[in-house]
């Protein structure tokens, strides 16, 4: 059985839009209602690290049947919360391999 029809992990997904500008600038906030959605989440890559070698930002990478959503979506895995970054790539060469994936950058963390 492929991990496409049956995947791992599951995620809580959430649209986000822009909300009216007001005097401190245009804000971000939730859109409708959140969505489960279930697929592979796996670490990435280390975008760079400090002067101390530590490393500062880390990126995920989940991959799906469908991601139900574009590119403002916040994620939350296992009690933290993820930003998506892009838009999400869709491959569609074959019905049986089909399958979205978006690439996730975790937020408010210290690294």
């Amino acid at each position: 059985m492929s991990l496409l029809d049956n995947p791992p992990h599951e995620v809580t997904a959430q649209p986000y839009a822009r909300n009216t500008p007001d005097a401190y600038g245009t804000t971000w906030g939730p859109e409708g209602d959140p969505v489960q959605v279930r697929g592979s989440f796996q670490p990435q890559t280390v975008v760079e690290q400090d002067e101390q070698g530590r490393q500062v930002e880390e990126l995920f990478l989940f991959i799906c049947r469908r991601w139900p959503f574009g590119p403002h979506t916040r994620v939350t895995f296992e009690g933290t919360e993820y930003e998506q970054v892009g838009a999400p790539r869709r491959y569609r060469m074959s019905p049986r391999t089909a399958h979205d994936d978006v690439i996730l950058r975790a937020v408010g963390t210290d690294g």
